[in-house]
């Protein structure tokens, strides 16, 4: 790592912010942090300073991505960064004030935070398409006894009405 004096740099700021925190190591930090709703984009302007490096997206991201179970912790951070995006969207349809674009700027906001809680927790937050299939009681059964090919089961001829026959005891609706 001697070529990469700004990496280095990223991982031992990263380091003194987990050892300040009193977290275990370095991705969870990132993860308590992406927990809160906020970003990996952000993290890295918090992290550069005005008079020191300069940290981007893309190099913090690589580095978190090589850690050991980063995508399954990143994910679950994620999921709970969820309900911040609904907790924050809830805080600014509350306070808007009442000004037309004042509104329509929070409405923005509010259908983005609606949109990332959706993407990042789709059992909570997500909307669910459901498919309606209709058999009848008579369509299962001659699909049951057509997929079991038994042999001499009289076939009726195309256009044949089905018959009925009711026994004592059953119902005749």
């Amino acid at each position: 790592m001697a070529g990469r004096p700004l990496r280095r740099a990223m991982i031992q700021e990263l380091e003194r912010r987990a050892e300040d925190a009193e977290l275990p190591d370095v991705l969870t930090y990132v993860s308590q942090w992406l927990a809160g709703g906020q970003t990996i984009q952000e993290l890295a302007q918090d992290m550069s300073c005005p008079d020191g490096p300069s940290f981007s997206r893309t190099l913090l991201g690589t580095y978190v991505n090589t850690l050991p179970d980063a995508a399954q912790r990143l994910t679950e951070a994620r999921a709970q960064a969820a309900h911040a995006h609904t907790d924050k969207a809830l805080e600014l349809a509350d306070n808007v004030k009442p000004q037309p674009d004042e509104i329509a700027k929070v409405n923005t906001q509010i259908r983005l935070r609606q949109w990332l809680a959706e993407k990042q927790n789709r059992e909570a937050y997500g909307q669910t398409s459901k498919v309606e299939v209709t058999h009848t009681l008579n369509t299962l059964h001659l699909d049951a006894l057509r997929a079991r090919h038994i042999p001499n089961v009289p076939t009726l001829p195309p256009g044949t009405p089905e018959v009925h026959t009711l026994e004592p005891g059953d119902d005749a609706a």
